[in-house]
């Protein structure tokens, strides 16, 4: 799964994630695992923690939780979470990142977002795409696991994270979702 320039060297002492995972699906643990292989530390920010709706189902802790046990389950310890909300601007969503989840001029920031990538660019810090290190990117988005949970088809436990399959059935995850998508 890991290419292999990544895995003969750290490619920075600290990563940091901005990622909404509504709900963590394969792919998101799948990119979590190379990078907490490839850093000595890793900052996951749980995006748009001040939001709940449909596109939002899921609160920032609940999102957490479902990440933690994935990760968990790996064996995976080096990596922290950090609730990252929703602002108006970009300057205050940056200040953010540097107040709250450490970003400096040492840090990498992951993500495949073309948005978060050019406000990072522009901000003078080291960007990369998850793309670049997972050698076989799972074909799956968290939008397009929703919809298989609201239509009830059963392919969605192929590519849910451990973590969500488990607290899905802790809190009901899959009738929030049907429920937002009724209303």
């Amino acid at each position: 799964m890991i290419r292999n320039n990544y895995t003969d060297r750290k490619y920075a002492k600290k990563l940091v994630i901005p990622q909404r995972t509504q709900p963590p699906h394969i792919g998101h643990i799948s990119m979590l695992e190379v990078a907490c292989n490839a850093a000595e530390e890793v900052v996951i920010g749980i995006g748009s923690a001040n939001k709940i709706g449909k596109d939002n189902p899921y609160s920032a802790q609940e999102r957490q939780l479902m990440l933690e046990k994935s990760l968990d389950d790996l064996g995976i310890t080096n990596c922290k979470f950090v609730g990252v909300p929703d602002f108006e601007s970009d300057e205050e969503w940056m200040d953010y990142l540097r107040d709250y989840c450490g970003v400096d001029k040492d840090t990498a920031i992951v993500s495949g977002n073309d948005y978060v990538i050019g406000l990072c660019d522009a901000a003078g810090y080291q960007t990369v795409n998850p793309f670049e290190f997972v050698e076989k990117p799972i074909d799956i988005s968290a939008t397009r696991l929703r919809e298989m949970i609201k239509d009830d088809n059963p392919a969605w436990r192929d590519y849910a994270a451990t973590g969500t399959k488990y607290y899905f059935e802790k809190f009901g995850g899959r009738d929030r979702i049907a429920r937002f998508y009724q209303d």
